[in-house]
This record gives C-alpha cells, sequence and structure tokens, in this order.
C-alpha cells in the first residue's frame, strides 16, 4: 500500500515556533526590490514570520527548500526604512547560506565582505567583521534616532 506524502508547509513549521505567517504585500515587494538590487535575484522567495527571537529585530531561519525571515514584533511596528534595514541583514545570512552552504555565517569576514559590498552602493562606511558595527549592520552605519 502507496503512503501518502503530505508537503510541509510554512504555516506547518511556524505553528511549532508559535510565529505567525506575514502575508503582507509591502514585505513580499520589499523583499523582491532588495533582491533584485543587491543579489541579482539569486535568492528564492522567503516566507515572513512574526515571533520574537532572543531580543533579536529580524533574524534567518536556514530552513530547506524554503527559507524564513523572522521579524521580532517591535521591529514591524518601525518604519519601512527600517524594516527593509533588518530584511536587508538578514538576506545576507540567506544569500551566504545558499552560496556556500554553511548556515552559520555569523558576522564574520563573509558577512562584513558582503555587507560593506551593499553598504558601497549604500554609501554607508565599511565595517570589520565580528564587531558590533557588524552585528548592527546597516543600522550602525546610518544615522538615525534609536528604535521606537
Amino acid at each position: 500500500m502507496e503512503e501518502s506524502v503530505r508537503q510541509v508547509t510554512p504555516h506547518d513549521i511556524v505553528g511549532h515556533m508559535k510565529a505567525r505567517v506575514v502575508d503582507e504585500p509591502e514585505l513580499e515587494e520589499m523583499f523582491a526590490r532588495l533582491n533584485a538590487h543587491h543579489f541579482g535575484r539569486q535568492l528564492p522567495t522567503m516566507v515572513m514570520i512574526e515571533a520574537p527571537h532572543n531580543g533579536h529585530f529580524a533574524y534567518y531561519v536556514p530552513l530547506s527548500p524554503i527559507g524564513m525571515i523572522g521579524f521580532d514584533p517591535r521591529t514591524l511596528q518601525q518604519d519601512s526604512a527600517r524594516i527593509a534595514d533588518s530584511m536587508l541583514h538578514e538576506m545576507i545570512h540567506a544569500f551566504l547560506h545558499r552560496s556556500t552552504g554553511d548556515a552559520d555565517q555569523a558576522h564574520g569576514r563573509a558577512f562584513a565582505k558582503e555587507a560593506n559590498r551593499i553598504g558601497r552602493m549604500l554609501g554607508l562606511k565599511s565595517v570589520v567583521p565580528m564587531s558590533d558595527d557588524a552585528v548592527e549592520w546597516p543600522a550602525s552605519r546610518r544615522k538615525r534616532d534609536t528604535w521606537r
């Protein structure tokens, strides 16, 4: 007898994480724009979720074949520029994971190299690997008030 195999959906995954899938066209459009401009559309569409994670504003969840970018609820309350900065940071982690197979890139040399490549396009000062500036990039390189 043949078993039926059910495809796991993002909703199944986030249910275990006590998170919710964020189905907002603005976030999908933001991802598509950043992906096209900074990564040559190399990243597959990611699932956006909302769930706190150890105090991080945002985080990349390296699942296969889908990837997820998680946002702390307070991040989604910020203006679109701050949300885009958080998303762009996590997209670098996703890009490095997809291009190297290493899901644990942290904020080392590879991350700093990508952040600095994109930062040059954005007119931002460079960061050094494993620094607080790399951990908080690109917000660490922008002149803005503190998060609300």
